[in-house]
């Protein structure tokens, strides 16, 4: 496993200085676009799939953080030449293969997030890590528990 510098509180400002908090009137909905889930929910969404590709976590690849499996995200409900054109690792798989790598990084210990499209349907999975998914490192560091449904 490899060290990283911490970033200094003028490295982190600058990388949130585009995030904009907003105050939430009470009786509005939030529009939730990523969801923790389990392993027997995960397994019920990739049964209705229609489509799925198997392809490398881009925060693992880049950051090589940790030696957790690299091959575990998943892109569900698209046509493979559209989720190819934003990661050229992925190729299409059966259902027992997508559970297969779902199951890997479950017992690697991962956090299965699960990715909503604008029609609320989810659309992928990543299987994130504390010390390359940049989203988890800072909920972690900052301990907040609440930033994730």
């Amino acid at each position: 496993m490899t060290s990283k510098r911490k970033p200094s509180s003028e490295e982190i400002a600058e990388k949130l200085n585009h995030y904009t908090a907003t105050t939430i009137p009470v009786h509005i909905n939030i529009d939730v676009r990523q969801v923790v889930v389990t392993l027997p929910e995960a397994e019920q969404i990739l049964s209705a799939a229609t489509s799925i590709a198997l392809g490398d976590c881009v925060c693992r690849s880049t950051e090589k953080n940790c030696d957790r499996p690299v091959n575990v995200c998943l892109s569900l409900n698209r046509p493979l030449e559209e989720v190819r054109e934003d990661n050229p690792s992925f190729h299409a798989v059966s259902v027992g293969e997508a559970l297969s790598a779902l199951k890997r990084s479950h017992e690697a210990g991962l956090v299965h997030l699960a990715f909503r499209n604008k029609q609320g349907e989810i659309h992928e999975f990543c299987s994130c890590c504390e010390c390359c998914c940049w989203f988890l490192a800072k909920l972690k560091q900052f301990d907040y528990h609440d930033a994730v449904a």
